[in-house]
């Protein structure tokens, strides 16, 4: 992890904070082996529908707890085991990986972002059935994944739409003229607005969209009594470089390790 102060960790505290309140939304949870276990009904099949966190440090993870949220996942109907786990040690790590677990890095960004926001598109919340309808169609298009894993595209609306019916979390579309460009969401925090899944159309990638929405979002917050906005980036991915050169702090990392249950 990295080395912070004091108001750095608060932002990371607060960052790591959203990200399992995101797992939980509108989803069911359960404790099972110093673990919580997060699973959305009738979308287990879906990496973001089934997610162990919330990892107690004295969590038995070369014993019957990984054992126990392995099986249980698969009782719930998740082929995959996916495992946040932030403080693993390299003797956790190694037993994790002889088990066939894959460690995925993402990194975590805060700030404000400065600059105007663009007149050249619009951004609106999706309310309406025709909105809904219009983010899944931009989904069909896409070439990348809101979360980097595979997801259907009806499934994954239908989990974002669960997730913003709890009424913590709201889904947004850009528009330039009439086309939909782009699709986001925000989680408003106490200090910070979270944005999740920020998806691009691929014609509209590297054509400042992204930066508009950071900027527009960054407003938002501030508007809103905030200090800025917070985000989760796979390392080395796109989203990762854009939230570099858009000025955010890093602030710190997550680690999600993954295993194919069948």
């Amino acid at each position: 992890m990295l080395q912070l102060d004091s108001h750095a960790s608060c932002h990371a505290a607060e960052i790591v904070e959203s990200d399992q309140l995101y797992f939980e939304l509108g989803a069911r949870t359960e404790q099972l082996g110093g673990a919580r276990i997060a699973w959305m009904e009738g979308l287990t099949h879906l990496p973001a529908g089934a997610v162990v966190h919330r990892v107690s440090p004295d969590a038995p993870l070369n014993g019957p707890s990984l054992r126990s949220w392995e099986s249980r996942l698969l009782e719930l109907g998740a082929p995959l085991g996916r495992l946040y786990l932030d403080d693993a040690g390299p003797g956790a790590a190694a037993m994790l990986a002889r088990s066939g677990y894959e460690r995925r890095v993402e990194t975590t960004y805060c700030g404000p972002v400065v600059g105007e926001t663009s007149a050249s598109f619009r951004i609106l919340p999706v309310t309406s059935p025709d909105l809904w309808r219009r983010k899944l169609e931009l989904h069909r298009f896409s070439t990348e994944s809101p979360d980097g894993h595979p997801a259907d595209p009806a499934d994954w609306v239908d989990l974002e739409r669960r997730k913003c019916a709890t009424g913590r979390m709201a889904a947004f579309i850009a528009l330039h003229e009439d086309e939909v460009v782009g699709t986001f969401a925000i989680m408003p925090g106490e200090r910070l607005y979270r944005l999740k899944n920020l998806v691009i159309h691929a014609a509209w990638q590297r054509r400042g969209l992204g930066m508009a929405v950071l900027r527009w979002a960054s407003a938002l917050a501030g508007a809103n009594g905030r200090s800025g906005i917070c985000m989760l980036a796979v390392a080395g991915s796109a989203g990762d470089k854009l939230y570099g050169r858009a000025g955010l702090t890093l602030v710190g990392q997550r680690t999600e390790w993954t295993k194919a249950l069948c």
